[in-house]
């Protein structure tokens, strides 16, 4: 409605879209768009793959749909999915960053104008990025392969509103860009967005797989893309260094912490083979018990509320 009223007050020849129907596919054309994927509502399973065309989850057996009505002459049945996840397919985003020949050199950064000096400024100084290099020489050949680190947090989106709802982006953060660009807000690619009532917890592995799909792919296999810069199609490849993460939890485990001071020497960084061993026999069951009850006694959480800061009492004090 808006669009179409701006279009009849702007001057005839105006590039500005119709009505939302066009904006909406003009930005399908640049690779902007996303996938609407049904999860569980105990974020069990992805109806994804093999389980796309399944109407209940195989382990809990709760229904996909919050609620099915039956038009009058029963015909078409009109669904409502009880929980979506929104995934942005990365590769065309990955992509979008050779499409400037003025965006494109800097992810050439950390091999052409990066000051090697030995002093710590970017993550390609840091002693990973390095190790990693020296283990895939033949991802480590081509500068223009992105590096990235993930990172995650739930927030309202309804502010003070409804302070029990959250969602959780996931966003990808380029690390081949000079550290003043990097972290810039303009250059995250955000690949995922959450939805739930409740924060999913260890169950967010459920709802990686779509990205973790993308991301073995591009180490693996890459995609075709061209590069602006250097006017030349090239393999571009990708991986995830690292994350960028604060333990949602954290709050309520503060009771564990109780400012005894520790002064024994640190534990001995374990290798990537050791930790693989020591966790080969660990079974992870994805999923909340629908049956089960939440605790009577919860960790005291704090809310911002708009009458100021007030702090929850635990239950059953």
């Amino acid at each position: 409605m808006l669009l179409e009223l701006l279009h009849d007050v702007l001057p005839e020849g105006s590039s500005l879209p119709k009505n939302f129907n066009v904006a909406k596919n003009m930005v399908k054309c640049l690779g902007l768009g996303y996938i609407n994927i049904h999860a569980c509502d105990n974020d069990c399973i992805l109806f994804r793959k093999e389980r796309e065309k399944k109407n209940v989850c195989p382990k809990c057996n709760t229904s996909r749909w919050k609620s099915e009505k039956k038009s009058p002459n029963g015909k078409r049945v009109h669904r409502v999915r009880m929980k979506v996840l929104r995934y942005f397919p990365v590769k065309k985003r990955f992509q979008r960053y050779f499409m400037s020949s003025k965006i494109a050199p800097d992810a050439r950064w950390h091999d052409e104008e990066l000051i090697k000096d030995g002093l710590l400024r970017h993550p390609v100084d840091a002693p990973f990025w390095k190790d990693f290099d020296s283990s895939y020489l033949d991802f480590a050949f081509d500068s223009r392969n992105l590096r990235l680190a993930v990172a995650s947090d739930g927030f309202s989106p309804f502010r003070t509103f409804n302070s029990t709802y959250s969602i959780w982006p996931v966003i990808l953060v380029p690390y081949n860009l000079p550290p003043w660009k990097c972290m810039k807000q303009t250059n995250f690619i955000l690949s995922l967005v959450i939805p739930s009532p409740r924060a999913p917890g260890a169950d967010m592995d459920v709802y990686l797989e779509p990205l973790v799909d993308d991301m073995v792919d591009m180490f693996v296999k890459g995609i075709r893309t061209y590069d602006a810069s250097k006017d030349e199609c090239f393999q571009l490849r990708a991986a995830i260094l690292c994350s960028i993460s604060y333990p949602p939890g954290l709050g309520y485990l503060h009771e564990l912490f109780d400012g005894t001071e520790e002064h024994r020497s640190a534990p001995v960084p374990l290798t990537g083979e050791e930790i693989l061993e020591l966790t080969a026999n660990i079974h992870t069951s994805f999923g909340k018990d629908p049956t089960t009850k939440k605790p009577a006694n919860q960790i005291p959480i704090t809310c911002c509320k708009k009458n100021g800061l007030q702090l929850k009492d635990r239950k059953g004090d």
